[in-house]
């Protein structure tokens, strides 16, 4: 979440994801939204089989856009930091490892995580 909208993530599967194995799924054009009213939640480490991640109070026009994200590995995604997103409960034996990074305009304000406990760093 950034007040200015500039921040990007990238997610790139290190398996397959599907939503028995708690893929994420995104709701397009919601960036153009600004950060929205959200509600924490306990996340996946608190209750696996649950979805984790906030609860947003999504516009009525986005309730229909969701889009789950089946991957295969290899597959990336790049997201807008204020694109609403989330993901599934894992509801199966498989892991669904990401590798996730998120980029920040230097100095722009963003939100550390309850357990992420982002940095801000150069990378040059």
């Amino acid at each position: 979440m950034n007040p200015n909208g500039n921040t990007v993530t990238t997610n790139l599967a290190c398996e397959d994801t599907d939503v028995e194995n708690g893929t994420l799924y995104l709701f397009p054009g919601t960036h153009k939204e600004g950060i929205m009213p959200n509600t924490p939640r306990k996340s996946f480490r608190e209750d696996p089989k649950n979805n984790p991640g906030n609860t947003i109070d999504l516009p009525e026009k986005y309730l229909d856009k969701k889009v789950d994200l089946v991957m295969k590995k290899g597959d990336t995604l790049f997201l807008h930091g204020n694109c609403a997103h989330g993901s599934y409960g894992n509801r199966s034996d498989r892991n669904r490892p990401l590798f996730s990074t998120t980029y920040v305009k230097k100095g722009d304000p963003f939100v550390v995580g309850r357990n992420a406990n982002r940095k801000e760093f150069s990378l040059y």
